[in-house]
């Protein structure tokens, strides 16, 4: 135990004679490090090691660490990289090594050790390290999304993305998380190959005389839609390699012939999304699939600009929707409450290119999976669009709809009323909002907090006690200024 112990403070003595050549620390501060080394040691070398005694030993590592970064940019110490310059760092790292192989069920350790690597920019450590994890945790969901993200995000590789998605599949197929995050990682990638597609067509067009030969960029409205001519090999990489049921589907939808009209691409990228999700409710219970197909609304809906996600829109979400009303109605629940939110002002989120207020997404907030606020420009400039109250009046008549149902279950019901109450109310305090509209929707959301009220069971939170008490207010305020 000794040997062992002596073994690596030995391993730091070029580090500690670079910090005090360096004048980072004094000789009583390399003491006081040794010392404490050789107590933090001291715990790793016993029969019964806890995880904690590894945790405050890397804690201790990241603050001398930071004491020595703060010191050395006080100092101004400038001229080569030396040893001392990367010595804290390596041994974190290895310190997150022995902690994992020591205690390698502890999933929440691997995560760390991850976000360490990525905060030091240690990068070519990383995909080892999570293929280690997933060896360990393979039904650990996070642990696939974080290194998926870190191949698309980090390595922009997006093959090995996908064929980590495919093998994470394979092995989870209930889980509608998961599904909903190849969802967005493919969604994401067709993303980016539209905005570079843009960046080269502008390029082109400059090269070939000028703006007036460039095409027209893509709107809302606009019926042409310009995407770079993309094989299937360059879509899907090296990832149709990884055979899996998946896959397969995948590829299948993207055999077909390369078209040479834009329009035809952009509906041959839709059925590569079209597949997965239904390759995705055949494989999720009934349950799990309302919350899949909302996660799916909602990242189309985000990314609305982009010609794919514009195509499933108008051409086949608005249809499944519909009539997933119907078919998921008897399984009732909260999620089932979401599904008719989006469905209600289905129309209006199209056009905000996003779900308005930001809600709870199913995703994880990270990296290519993280959900971005609607832009609050886009919103103003919608809602003084002349179209704007046709869309408000169909989203009344489909609230209306939902008030006359007694089929409905009363937790979707309350599911429903908060929501609708949060967007009516977030829409009515818009600047760009006419008066006449605010009052619409102020009468609107408090005939929704009527409703919600007569809900068994439901109780006011803090926050929606201090929107109504707000709409109160505001009614009488329009209705004076109108009068």
């Amino acid at each position: 135990m000794a040997e062992k112990i002596q073994y690596y403070l030995e391993r730091s003595i070029p580090e500690l004679e670079d910090l005090l050549e360096k004048k980072i620390f004094n000789q009583e501060e390399i003491n006081s490090i040794v010392k404490s080394r050789r107590d933090y040691e001291g715990k790793l070398a016993r029969r019964q090691v806890k995880l904690t005694d590894f945790l405050s030993y890397i804690q201790y590592e990241m603050t001398l660490e930071a004491l020595r970064k703060k010191r050395h940019k006080r100092l101004q110490i400038k001229g080569k990289t030396t040893v001392s310059d990367y010595a804290g760092m390596r041994k974190i790292l290895y310190l997150f090594l022995r902690a994992t192989n020591k205690f390698f069920g502890d999933a929440t350790l691997w995560l760390d050790y991850i976000q360490y690597a990525k905060s030091v920019h240690a990068t070519h450590i990383i995909g080892k390290i999570c293929a280690a994890a997933l060896q360990k945790h393979p039904n650990n969901i996070h642990l696939w999304l974080v290194a998926c993200d870190n191949e698309f995000t980090e390595n922009a590789n997006m093959p090995a993305a996908r064929s980590l998605m495919h093998r994470a599949l394979r092995l989870n197929k209930e889980n509608p998380i998961l599904w909903a995050s190849y969802f967005r990682l493919e969604l994401a990638y067709m993303a980016k190959l539209h905005y570079r597609s843009e960046i080269l067509l502008a390029a082109k067009s400059e090269e070939e005389g000028g703006a007036s030969s460039a095409p027209a960029a893509d709107s809302l409205d606009s019926d042409h839609i310009q995407l770079p001519s993309i094989s299937m090999e360059e879509y899907l990489g090296d990832g149709n390699q990884q055979a899996s049921g998946v896959n397969e589907t995948v590829t299948s939808a993207m055999n077909a012939e390369d078209s040479t009209g834009s329009a035809d691409q952009v509906e041959k990228y839709a059925n590569v999304l079209f597949t997965i999700y239904s390759t995705a409710t055949e494989s999720l219970p009934k349950r799990e699939s309302i919350e899949f197909l909302v996660a799916v609304l909602d990242l189309l809906f985000e990314c609305a600009t982009i010609p794919v996600a514009r195509y499933l829109l108008s051409e086949k979400m608005i249809e499944i929707l519909e009539s997933s009303l119907d078919e998921y109605k008897s399984e009732g629940g909260v999620t089932y409450g979401a599904l008719l939110h989006r469905w209600s002002v289905y129309s209006i989120f199209c056009k905000f290119n996003g779900i308005f207020p930001a809600n709870a997404s199913l995703l994880p907030s990270m990296g290519v999976f993280a959900s971005s606020a609607p832009n609050p420009d886009l919103i103003n400039q919608v809602v003084q669009d002349p179209e704007f109250v046709h869309d408000l009046e169909l989203s009344i008549q489909k609230y209306q709809a939902v008030v006359s149902d007694l089929a409905i279950s009363s937790s979707s019901r309350q599911e429903f009323y908060k929501l609708f109450i949060q967007t009516t109310y977030e829409i009515s305090s818009l600047p760009a909002t006419e008066s006449s509209v605010t009052l619409a929707l102020n009468m609107l959301t408090n005939s929704a907090f009527e409703k919600l009220k007569e809900q068994p069971y439901f109780k006011f939170d803090d926050y929606l006690q201090k929107l109504y008490e707000e709409i109160q207010i505001r009614n009488g305020a329009l209705a004076e200024t109108v009068a």
